[in-house]
């Protein structure tokens, strides 16, 4: 709200809470003198309250008749609750020209003569004929305990019982008394009774804004005097810094992306893959073209049999009896020409040939790979056929009825062609309608390369034109050759056609062995981006297919940042700043803190205490289903492990044609336009040339399908794709060969990647407004140059205070922040003059110029030119965060009586930040000479953290940690999940400890054993009933109630709950939560 902000449109009697920003308007503390109001025993209402629980144990039917609300005059309810003397005071202003008064309460007070806490706070737009009363009135709502979701309305004017009030008075009259700085006592109407009108101090600390926008605050004055202010701002920081995080993750991306195109030139040359034949040849690979168009004199009865299957006839013989089972498994045994002569009365038989093309040469290994293959022609003797279909291994394409492929230059001409001409059987079953195709091997035709001669119209090409003639070959177990050596016709004859167009020399030693790849597999260069480990893979040729599959990965997960920094962007030219809790898994808001706010509380005397609150940072928007950053720091040194030891089992020339041999030797895709049924239907009845189903597809040859399965769950900002990746991760681990974990290594690395930016983006943020908050402090307190010399020397401390619990969902979140804090510890601060970093004539009311510079890890910190001459040194500052973390909701009750191992977790946190706040503190007091309470604060948090019960919540961690933190004049930042519920209840706790010293002197640890923790409380209530935290709330979830019931209520530590008042019933908190 503006100062132009006015409450004359809130119906009559509803309450104006005072925990707004209204520059301008009068702001003023009421208490009474003389009045002495009777007050009811405290032991009745103790009595009363007995009975009402014993009538609730003994009968619904009685419970429900002392509760029941009577029915006065007019037909107004009213309490039938006794007052338990508490009381509040309500003014009403009745403005000129209308009719609808103006009314504000401030909080409830339980005293003869009551001084109320809470200030009331007048709209700046009143006219001073304006006129006002003051009424005390006894509080109703303390007994009612209502759990409504409004939070705004307050007992009818016939419930309430009015017990003191003022004559009228203007406006001119208060207005008056403030500008002489003077108390106003205005008589009640009681005897010798007044009321007391007093002025808040002045308070010396005004937040600047840039980066911080105050939107609301409240007053408060407690006992003895004590007055202090709350309150809370926006951060400009939220949309506008995030951006230059995740513009270093695309940097350390495009680093990423060129090391594999590096090697993906090093890979196509290796597999010889190309954009085109003339590529090919002018890089000095041959061009070879392969056609087997015919075949002549094929002798289908001389084929033998496959291993007979005896499904169908056991699916017959099911219909007969055992007897006739028995006969039939027995009546498989092979028959060398049964299938071809003899047809069942429920089968039809059709046989159709084709030709399977295959290649050897030196850079195959001795092996065979396919060529291509033909399509397949009805049954006849002397088949044409066409190529339908190349090879993967080979890249070779279909041309004009040509396969067409690319080999490494072979001037010797070693290694062969082969012919495998191939008979289909095709079966249908009568009874299941279900068709089988079997595939026969006729025979084998074999071409040596070194019988290719010299074309006679071009010495650079070798061609051969001629028939081959089909063999049987001898090792085949279901095959004789009846060849018996002799130069005659065996199975037939194929045509066979091959061209070598020799390639250029120029570029023939451009993919040398010699030479050792880029290593591709390693940790970023970026220091924040980087795992527990940096170890480097040693460099292997992956395959080309793998290569491309990684550069898109990573342009993925490029396009899916940069949308994110075009929503930054967006917000920025908006002056959009607040990302509610609702959001936590919006993906297109994921890198933005959620809830960030920056808040002040401060004291007449000058002291304040400044802390940021937010959600915790975590990677909402990508699942938090038992996935977080260590986790996947963990598995991917487990692959990393994997990988080195079976990678140090390959021999030397394994890894140079490692991506070669992990490509799957298969046909491409058909490139015929009517494909014949026995190639459509390839199921798992389609069975190999031996006559057994294709079990031979080995790990590396799943290799291509498993990762670009991985790398499909990367799209531009889409939530459920991008929470893919955890399943395909979770595939990938299942396949143990050296293929299948490289795979799941690089699909971890990039989950890791993304993650860790989203996270570190989200805590960085949240981590410079607690540094810029400190910079504003020490400049408005003339203590700068001290700040900066403690910073330059030791550098800035900021300590994280977390409440998510250490089970479920919460523990992935807590875990994914320490990660983060952790990362946090590589950037480095550094102050500016303002004039560096923009031209005040162009400034924007939300620019902050805040700028983490390129390619480094310093963010630059404006400060005004003026300020900052005070600290001529402009080093860089360095960063030291440390998080301390306690459950204290029910799912941490549960965490705690179940002994889950999250709790281990919990403890395992603060007990290594405590080392690191140790250190600090260390550096801390070998150069300061006031370190004497330091000292005893930190012995009691080390001593409670090392006797950390698993079985109870042990907030004094919290509270000491809070304490050592500010008194090494850290910064300090308190989150939960939201940052909003259990955030308010800690932040408004510390703010009462540190509120309770009895002449304002808030250097006081909060521990002192005099000091009852009862008054400390009354504060933290009274600032969570009336202060800034309901507006918290309520920007988040519509609501001025934080998002607890009665049963949450009571499970946290009796210090965090809030009063009654402000929570949701059981459906209401049901109905409005924000997870």
């Amino acid at each position: 709200m503006g100062a132009h902000t006015t409450l004359s449109d809130i119906a009559m009697e509803e309450t104006a809470r005072s925990a707004q920003s209204a520059p301008g308007g009068l702001c003023f503390f009421v208490s009474c003198e003389n009045l002495h109001l009777a007050l009811p025993d405290p032991s009745m209402l103790q009595f009363t309250q007995q009975t009402m629980q014993r009538g609730l144990a003994n009968g619904l039917a009685l419970a429900k008749t002392m509760m029941k609300k009577d029915i006065g005059s007019g037909g107004v309810a009213t309490s039938s609750s006794p007052w338990d003397g508490h009381s509040v005071c309500q003014v009403t202003v009745r403005r000129a020209g209308n009719s609808t008064p103006l009314v504000l309460r401030t909080d409830a007070r339980r005293s003869p003569n009551p001084t109320y806490a809470l200030s009331l706070l007048l709209p700046s737009d009143l006219s001073p004929i304006d006129t006002c009363t003051f009424e005390i009135v006894a509080d109703v709502g303390t007994q009612q305990k209502s759990s409504s979701t409004s939070s705004s309305s307050i007992p009818h004017a016939a419930s309430k019982k009015s017990l003191a009030f003022t004559s009228s008075i203007d406006l001119l009259v208060l207005m008056d008394a403030k500008a002489r700085g003077e108390p106003l006592r205005l008589p009640l109407d009681v005897a010798d009774a007044y009321l007391r009108v007093d002025w808040p101090v002045s308070m010396p600390l005004h937040m600047p804004s840039p980066p911080f926008v105050g939107t609301t605050c409240a007053h408060y004055r407690f006992a003895k005097s004590l007055q202090m202010t709350e309150e809370i701002a926006e951060v400009t920081l939220g949309a506008s810094f995030p951006p230059q995080v995740l513009l270093q993750s695309i940097h350390e991306l495009d680093t990423k992306i060129a090391t594999w195109t590096a090697l993906l030139d090093r890979a196509n040359m290796t597999e010889c893959r190309f954009e085109n034949m003339a590529v090919a040849a002018a890089r000095g690979c041959d061009v070879v073209r392969v056609s087997v168009s015919r075949a002549r004199g094929l002798q289908m009865s001389a084929a033998p049999a496959p291993l007979a299957s005896s499904s169908d006839s056991v699916t017959q013989t099911l219909r007969s009896s055992m007897f006739a089972l028995a006969k039939s498994v027995k009546s498989s045994v092979p028959s060398p020409f049964a299938k071809f002569k003899h047809a069942t009365p429920d089968e039809e038989i059709a046989a159709s040939t084709y030709c399977h093309v295959m290649w050897q040469d030196p850079r195959t290994l001795d092996s065979l790979w396919t060529v291509g293959r033909t399509n397949t022609v009805p049954s006849s003797s002397e088949p044409t056929w066409a190529a339908d279909c190349g090879g993967q291994r080979l890249h070779s394409i279909v041309d004009a009825n040509t396969f067409v492929m690319a080999r490494p230059a072979n001037p010797d001409r070693r290694g062969c062609l082969e012919c495998h001409v191939f008979a289909e059987k095709t079966s249908t079953s009568k009874l299941s309608q279900r068709t089988k195709t079997t595939a026969i091997s006729l025979g084998v035709a074999t071409l040596a390369l070194n019988q290719l001669h010299v074309s006679t119209t071009d010495m650079t090409r070798f061609v051969f034109q001629d028939w081959v003639r089909l063999h049987q070959r001898a090792a085949d177990s279901d095959a004789v050759c009846r060849c018996d050596g002799l130069d005659m016709q065996c199975i037939g004859e194929v045509y066979v056609d091959v061209e070598i167009e020799v390639g250029s020399s120029a570029y023939a030693k451009e993919a040398d062995e010699t030479v050792a790849p880029p290593a591709a597999i390693a940790a970023p260069q970026t220091l924040w981006l980087q795992g527990s480990s940096t170890r480097v893979l040693p460099p292997m040729v992956y395959s080309a297919a793998f290569i491309e599959t990684q550069i898109a990965a990573a342009v993925a997960t490029q396009t899916t940042l940069r949308a994110l920094i075009e929503t930054s962007q967006m917000w920025v030219e908006t002056h959009t700043r607040f990302k509610s809790s609702q959001d936590k898994k919006t993906p297109s808001l994921q890198h933005m803190p959620t809830n960030l706010h920056a808040c002040w509380a401060q004291t007449g005397a000058g002291a304040v205490l400044p802390t940021i609150t937010c959600g915790i940072p975590a990677a909402h928007a990508l699942g938090l289903d038992k996935i977080d950053l260590a986790l996947l720091d963990d598995q991917m040194n487990e692959a990393f492990n994997e990988c080195q030891a079976l990678q140090a089992a390959l021999p030397a020339s394994s890894r140079v044609y490692f991506g070669v041999l992990g490509l799957e030797d298969a046909l491409g895709p058909s490139v015929a336009d009517a494909t014949p049924a026995t190639d459509d239907d390839k199921d798992d009845d389609m069975e190999t040339p031996s006559g057994t189903k294709d079990k031979a597809s080995s790990a590396a040859a799943r290799f291509s399908s498993l990762v670009s399965s991985a790398r499909r769950s990367l799209p531009p900002v889409a939530a459920a794709s991008i929470k893919l990746m955890t399943n395909a991760v979770s595939s990938l681990s299942e396949d143990k060969s050296l293929a299948g974990q490289l795979a799941r290594l690089v699909a971890l690395q990039d989950a890791y990647h993304l993650r860790k930016t989203i996270v570190v983006a989200q805590a960085l943020t949240a981590l410079t407004a607690a540094f810029q908050s400190s910079v504003a402090i020490a400049i408005q307190t003339n203590t700068l140059a001290e700040a900066c010399a403690q910073w330059a020397r030791l550098g800035f401390l900021c300590g994280w205070e977390s409440l998510v619990s250490s089970q479920g969902k919460e523990l992935h979140m807590l875990v994914d922040a320490q990660v983060a804090i952790d990362a946090c510890r590589h950037f480095r601060f550094q102050l500016v003059p303002t004039t560096t970093l923009h031209d005040d004539s162009h400034h924007d009311e939300d620019e902050d110029g805040v700028v983490l510079v390129e390619d480094t890890t310093t963010i630059q910190i404006p400060v005004d030119a003026a300020a900052l001459s005070a600290w001529a040194d402009n080093s860089t500052i360095g960063i030291t965060c440390v998080l301390f973390t306690q459950g204290i909701n029910e799912m941490q009750s549960l965490a705690n009586m179940s002994h889950l191992g999250g709790v281990t977790k919990q403890s395992e946190i603060n007990t290594t930040n405590l080392v690191v706040l140790h250190q600090y503190a260390d550096s801390f007091k070998a150069s300061s000479p006031h370190t004497t309470g330091l000292e005893l604060v930190l012995d009691q948090l080390r001593d409670a953290v090392r006797h950390e019960n698993g079985a109870a919540k042990n907030t004094d961690i919290l509270h000491l940690a809070s304490t050592v933190v500010r008194r090494l004049r850290g910064g300090r930042v308190t989150c939960c999940k939201s940052g909003k519920d259990r955030t308010a209840m800690s932040v408004t706790w510390e703010q009462a400890t540190w509120a309770r010293g009895d002449d304002g002197d808030n250097g006081d640890d909060g521990d002192n054993g005099d000091e009852d923790d009862d008054v400390a409380l009354d504060r933290a209530n009274t600032m969570r009933e009336h202060g800034v935290r309901l507006d918290v709330a309520a920007k988040n979830v519509g609501h001025k109630k934080y998002s607890f019931n009665a049963l949450q209520r009571k499970l946290l530590p009796s210090i965090y709950r809030p009063p009654l008042s402000t929570i949701q019933d059981m459906v209401t908190s049901v109905q409005l939560r924000d997870s």
